[in-house]
């Protein structure tokens, strides 16, 4: 069910006049950091939507509480989108130093945000590659979006205004080089592109029976 603030931003505030003065307002008030349970966030206070969501505590609360219960210590946990890190950081926590977190996360700007997060929450444990997953390794296109960072897609959309070419991996190949056989739980959020993911990760999902996966499914952007 959407929130209330879900339903102001993405109903009422969705002509363009208005979705601008909102953007901008929002922008102004976004503090440099938030704090979750133990981890600390940097925010991206150019991006009004993934971070200002996390600013004012609107973000994905059904998720979040997901995550808590099903991540546990030793796991070994795979997030694909990292974003600036949000997931990455609380499941970098709850694993501790025996379990493993690897975050792609292709973006430049939202990389240096996730990798500063990792720094700062001392997260030893965390490996954070600057990469998108496909179901080929190479380059491909990013369509970025300057007023949503977290709307980056590996194909062309009306909402995004710039490209820029990325390093693509298969993650069966990928994590095996990590050393990486099996896992516990994914998290994919990719805007339509989770099926390019999957086909990269066959033979790693075949191995891992106890995995969990969180995914985001989206039928219009597939």
């Amino acid at each position: 069910m959407m929130s209330v603030a879900e339903f102001v931003y993405t109903v009422i505030l969705k002509p363009p006049p208005l979705r601008a003065a909102a953007n901008w307002c929002i922008r102004m008030a976004m503090p440099e950091k938030v704090r979750y349970g133990g981890a600390e966030i940097l925010l991206n206070r150019n991006d009004p939507v993934v971070s200002g969501a996390l600013a004012f505590r609107q973000y994905e609360k059904d998720e979040q509480a997901f995550v808590n219960r099903a991540i546990q210590p030793g796991m070994t946990v795979l997030d694909v989108g990292a974003n600036i890190g949000f997931y990455t950081a609380i499941c970098g926590l709850r694993t501790g130093p025996e379990g493993r977190v690897i975050a792609l996360e292709p973006d430049p700007q939202n990389f240096s945000f996730l990798s500063r997060t990792v720094e700062r929450n001392q997260l030893k444990n965390v490996d954070a590659v600057q990469a998108a997953a496909a179901s080929r390794e190479g380059e491909m296109w990013l369509f970025t979006s300057k007023d949503n960072r977290g709307d980056n897609r590996l194909y062309a959309h009306n909402q995004s205004d710039n490209r820029i070419r990325v390093r693509v991996v298969r993650l069966d190949e990928f994590l095996s080089q990590m050393g990486v056989a099996e896992l516990n739980f994914i998290k994919i959020d990719v805007q339509g592109f989770e099926g390019e993911v999957l086909a990269g990760l066959e033979g790693t999902i075949r191995r891992s029976p106890k995995l969990q996966i969180l995914m985001e499914f989206w039928p219009e952007g597939l």
